[in-house]
């Protein structure tokens, strides 16, 4: 019988004189969106600051932006479409999203509030050549955004300010000609504002990726830690957190300190039922979702302890709704306080650089697996679907059958030819 089978690695199938190899398979894990504007010329005004934005280091500096200010690229091929994103510095994502009064950031925050995408086909400089609007921003209400925008053939991208002010320290642009797969939202608290904006370490999320995948993934990444919120108030504001980060395809939510706050378990029943909430919410947008478990305080300094139900709870919403494990910060930080501020709940940076490595080791585990359990549209996999392929020789030609796998697949004939 003229069929071949194979494992995850890829396949080889043999059918009289032809030789068919498999490569690039996903079987769950995350396709990469390549950035493209790292390493390539930029232009732009002011020209003061415009190289922090693609030097892959939050934090080190900014391009500081008022009405008018405009930076572009050429990248090295036109995608057709691209994952824009770009961060402000200022320590919280919002106090517009959802805020608690006392933690109000008010006039501290700043960022562009209007501006606008534009590519070009002909440009050679910026600020010359035909440019086309491909999407106007009106009214951002947040210091951390991304867009996924349609260039067709054009190689050249513009974000240019038409009001608003701040600085932008990191501007990415990456290949979305395959989706935007590789896109991520850290929801959280003061401890993810700390963590990622606070004292964001050299050695950050998007980089322990791109080692753990040998360079094939650089994570495009919004930073959307908000101070003093509980898990209500992300739920009752889900709209606006879809409406400024709903275009990632990953989730990754820090929730939990504020609800167990003082020890107690009075506000479990309440905290499950609302992180339920935002991950029906995200689920129904095709959002991927992993909550990380509430870090353990300084129990000397704060006199308490995150209760353990809180814990079960989160392991219970992993679980019961097929999410991708999130990082157990409480096991971590309850062996490393001294990670923590004076107050005991807070991370210094070595706290914060924990918090992102941890992340990127959760997920290393899980969404950049070539063996994940969770499929593309973020479901579970049965433990009987285990990816394989077949190829069945039959009187009309060759058919190559893919089970339990997603993503694109390459196959080489012995001539070189590719098909997609």
């Amino acid at each position: 019988m003229d069929v071949s089978r194979c494992n995850s690695n890829g396949f080889l199938v043999r059918a009289t004189a032809l030789t068919f190899a498999a490569a690039a398979m996903s079987f769950g894990a995350a396709p990469p969106n390549a950035r493209l504007n790292a390493g390539v010329p930029v232009h732009g005004n002011p020209a003061s600051g415009l190289g922090t934005l693609t030097d892959g280091r939050f934090g080190n500096g900014s391009w500081n932006i008022s009405g008018g200010s405009w930076v572009a690229y050429k990248l090295p091929s036109a995608p057709g479409k691209i994952v824009l994103t770009w961060n402000n510095p200022s320590y919280t994502w919002s106090d517009y999203v959802t805020n608690a009064s006392r933690c109000a950031q008010g006039s501290n925050l700043s960022f562009p509030s209007d501006y606008e995408i534009l590519s070009s086909p002909n440009s050679t400089n910026g600020s010359d050549g035909t440019w086309t609007s491909r999407a106007e921003i009106k009214g951002n209400k947040v210091s951390s955004r991304m867009h996924v925008v349609e260039i067709g053939t054009d190689q050249w991208v513009m974000m240019r300010v038409t009001s608003g002010n701040g600085g932008i320290d990191e501007l990415g642009i990456h290949d979305a000609s395959g989706g935007a797969n590789d896109t991520w939202t850290f929801i959280g608290t003061s401890i993810s504002s700390n963590a990622f904006k606070g004292s964001p370490p050299a050695t950050d999320f998007v980089k322990l990726v791109s080692e753990g995948t040998k360079g094939s993934n650089a994570p495009a990444v919004v930073k959307a830690g908000i101070p003093c919120i509980s898990s209500t108030d992300v739920s009752n504001n889900i709209g606006r957190y879809l409406d400024f980060a709903g275009g990632s395809r990953f989730w990754a939510i820090e929730m939990g300190t504020n609800d167990a706050w003082g020890g107690g378990t009075g506000n479990v029943q309440t905290f499950k039922n609302a992180l339920q909430k935002v991950i029906d919410s995200a689920k129904g947008r095709g959002i991927r979702v992993a909550i990380a478990r509430p870090l353990a305080t300084n129990a000397a300094k704060m006199g308490w302890q995150i209760n353990q139900a809180f814990l079960t709870a989160v392991d219970d919403l992993t679980k019961d709704n097929g999410l991708d494990a999130g990082p157990d910060l409480y096991s971590w930080f309850l062996a490393h306080p001294s990670e923590l501020d004076d107050d005991g709940v807070h991370p210094n940076a070595a706290g914060a650089a924990s918090i992102q490595r941890l992340w990127a080791e959760a997920m290393l585990k899980t969404v950049y697996s070539p063996s994940s359990s969770i499929d593309d549209a973020g479901n579970r996999r049965r433990a009987t679907d285990k990816p394989g392929v077949r190829a069945i020789r039959s009187a009309t030609g060759l058919r190559i059958v893919v089970e339990g796998a997603s993503g694109p697949m390459r196959l080489i004939s012995v001539d070189g030819t590719v098909r997609e």
